[in-house]
């Protein structure tokens, strides 16, 4: 039973037949209290019009009253029990009807009638149940009254069958309420099922599942549309840092192969001389330092979730962060009879972001311009203002990129064909950090590439407000 109630539907189901059947027992009180407060009142109004008549018709001729032949035979179609009482409830005149019966009466219920009927609860002398209207007479010497009473059970009678109807039908229509409402739920939460089978199928791995759920767009139809959204974002995720460790794996793999190669060739060969060890332990080093780097980049990466948690956001020159990291890519031009040129604004633009960080990124750029640039090239660096925005501009005019290129230029380890002249000594994710570190500033970085072979990075980056 308990497990019954675990059920999300089990409990939809009862609780919407719980509202419903106190909506309907409401009503049904209303009814029945209405209907026998009117069955009441009509019986109360029918007596009282009937004393108020007979009385009318009452004489008296010769110290004897005249009495109506309605009230001395009775009738055969209703049960209507009157008489004529004194003072003291005691009667000297009683319909046939009554027979060897009195209506039970006393001088407490007369006090206060009146010309106008008074209704009264009373009983009969065999305990019958009676509404009676008792009035008193006018021009007759002394204290008379006319009592005209109906017995109630014919009222209650019908009360009572009308309640055992209400009932069973209560119980029947609340019977039926539950079994509409079982299978209302059922087809409302659909939805929810399909939403929760998918996403065992889901835990099991599988995150090519979608629920694509059809109908009309209300909320199950957003909640199942946001699911697959947050599905397919996940697995995008997953297949990124699948494509990422994958890359990653093979990236450290190469240097680690070399160190290895060449320590077994030092140390198994018999005729290896101090200056074959040394050019080794060159090769090491060099090697050693490639893999340092790559794990250096690989951390800044996976750190690059929580980046926007870590900057130091303040106002700065934008200039002046241009002129240094201009200094320092003429430094890497020299070194491959590079022309590096830096283009600054007219006056100062103050730029809202970590300056080192940017610094950072632009850096990043400004090497993999001199990277895949030949001796003789040149490499420029700019900045401007457009639509209250920085951009910083790095350019090179070697191979330039493809078209088909373009798209996948900011990912991990993506490596562009290799360009003459151009150096691949590099890990492959300073472009991946440098969008990463933009994007972090709320910024945009952009490539373009014209067929002439000049290849333009744009950093666009939000000024000081």
């Amino acid at each position: 039973m308990s497990k019954l109630f675990t059920s999300f539907r089990a409990r939809l189901v009862v609780l919407y037949t719980v509202i419903t059947s106190i909506a309907l027992i409401g009503f049904s009180l209303i009814v029945y209290f209405s209907i026998q407060y009117q069955s009441y009142t009509k019986l109360e109004l029918d007596l009282t019009k009937r004393a108020s008549h007979i009385i009318e018709q009452i004489d008296l001729k010769d110290g004897k009253l005249v009495l109506p032949p309605s009230i001395t035979r009775g009738s055969a179609l209703e049960v209507r029990y009157e008489a004529l009482v004194d003072e003291e409830g005691e009667p000297f005149f009683k319909n046939p009807i009554l027979d060897d019966k009195d209506i039970a009466l006393s001088s407490n219920d007369l006090r206060g009638v009146g010309t106008k009927p008074k209704v009264i609860d009373a009983r009969l002398s065999d305990e019958t149940k009676l509404k009676l209207a008792v009035i008193r007479l006018k021009n007759v010497p002394g204290e008379t009254y006319f009592v005209s009473a109906s017995p109630i059970s014919e009222v209650e009678r019908t009360l009572d069958d009308l309640a055992s109807a209400m009932l069973f039908g209560n119980v029947l229509f609340a019977v039926l309420v539950m079994g509409i409402g079982y299978v209302f739920a059922r087809r409302v939460l659909k939805p929810v099922q399909e939403i929760t089978q998918r996403a065992k199928e889901i835990s099991h791995g599988d995150l090519r599942k979608r629920v694509n759920l059809q109908g009309p767009d209300d909320e199950l139809k957003q909640l199942a549309d946001t699911f697959d959204e947050m599905i397919a974002r996940l697995e995008d995720l997953f297949e990124g840092q699948k494509r990422f460790f994958q890359d990653a794996s093979h990236a450290l793999r190469t240097p680690l192969t070399i160190i290895r190669g060449k320590l077994d060739v030092a140390l198994r060969s018999k005729d290896a001389t101090a200056h074959d060890y040394c050019l080794a332990l060159e090769d090491v080093l060099r090697e050693s330092e490639f893999a340092t780097r790559l794990v250096s980049d690989l951390l800044t990466v996976a750190r690059g979730e929580k980046l926007t948690e870590t900057l130091q956001v303040a106002d700065f020159p934008g200039d002046r962060m241009l002129a240094e990291v201009g200094a320092r890519v003429t430094a890497m031009g020299k070194a491959k009879g590079i022309q590096v040129s830096v283009a600054g604004p007219a006056e100062s633009v103050v730029v809202r972001g970590d300056e080192a960080q940017l610094g950072e990124a632009l850096l990043a750029v400004g090497d993999n311009a001199v990277k895949h640039c030949a001796s003789g090239c040149e490499v420029r660096l700019g900045l401007e203002i457009d639509h209250e925005r920085a951009v910083f501009s790095v350019s090179n005019n070697g191979a330039g990129i493809s078209p088909d290129e373009l798209p996948f230029i900011f990912e991990r380890f993506y490596s562009a064909r290799k360009r003459e002249g151009a150096d691949t000594s590099g890990t492959g994710l300073g472009l991946a950090i440098a969008k990463q570190i933009v994007e972090a500033h709320g910024g945009k970085i952009d490539v373009a590439s014209t067929p002439d072979g000049r290849t333009t990075f744009m950093l666009s980056l939000p000024l000081s407000s």
